[in-house]
């Protein structure tokens, strides 16, 4: 077994595949680097030349076996639990355009409001990105301009959230008691933020076992069975990042 991260550089994921792919290995489970600019050539020439792999998160255009997080599942349960506590306007820090996680993401706050007495609006879909910075800009400019009466943001992932948290305490908003946030993937950080951050939480050691049994499956599928997706639920992570409005009624 042979462990090895890129630390985020796609140039190193390309090459550490490309060696990988030289030795004798019976599969590679692989968490792609993805952005705007990425080229996963390498990815599928695994793909063509019959390398078994398992992919931690989709990509477009190839059909691999998946294990990845259930996003429209766990978006939907964010957006839910702050209707609950009484939030009827709410924000959503999108993440960046290319990721499917975004997209699946941003349906699942669709699938809340749908479920709900709230009416959806394309305007509740805020651009950001998935960096502390792009979470900074956006929060700052959304409730700078037009965010006057959200009192609560669902955000792509936790280190937007974190962003976000630092342009509300330039805007002199207060979290939780002016705007409410939650992330999503439960860092180590957002535990001990002020105030600690409500988040999703899936677990690695799950999909890690997941996938692992998966590529076992694929090794000794002399057959090429069609690719199977797993998807791995989220669990919420309630903090003192989010108010509950219903107490006030």
């Amino acid at each position: 077994t042979f462990v090895s991260s890129s630390e985020g550089d796609f140039g190193m994921e390309k090459q550490i595949i490309e060696q990988f792919s030289n030795k004798d290995l019976n599969g590679l489970i692989i968490t792609p680097i993805l952005n705007e600019d990425t080229d996963l050539s390498h990815i599928f020439e695994l793909k063509r030349n019959n390398i078994p792999f398992v992919l931690l998160e989709g990509v477009q255009g190839i059909r691999a076996h998946l294990v990845d997080i259930d996003n429209v599942q766990a978006s939907s349960d964010a957006v839910t639990h702050l209707i609950e506590l009484g939030h009827e306007n709410i924000a959503h820090l999108a993440g960046p355009g290319y990721s499917k996680h975004s997209e699946e993401r941003i349906e699942g706050v669709r699938r809340a409001f749908s479920r709900s007495r709230l009416i959806y609006r394309d305007d509740v879909i805020v651009e950001a990105g998935d960096s502390f910075e792009a979470g900074y800009e956006a929060a700052r400019d959304y409730f700078s301009e037009r965010g006057a009466e959200t009192t609560a943001v669902t955000c792509y992932n936790d280190l937007v959230a974190l962003g976000a948290m630092k342009a509300l305490r330039e805007l002199d908003l207060a979290v939780p008691d002016d705007v409410s946030v939650v992330g999503f993937d439960d860092l180590p950080l957002s535990a001990v933020m002020d105030p600690p951050l409500t988040t999703m939480q899936v677990s690695k050691k799950k999909m890690g076992e997941m996938s692992v049994q998966l590529m076992s499956m694929r090794i000794e599928d002399d057959e090429g069975r069609p690719p199977v997706k797993i998807q791995i639920s989220g669990e919420l992570i309630v903090r003192s990042s989010v108010r509950n409005l219903s107490q006030n009624n």
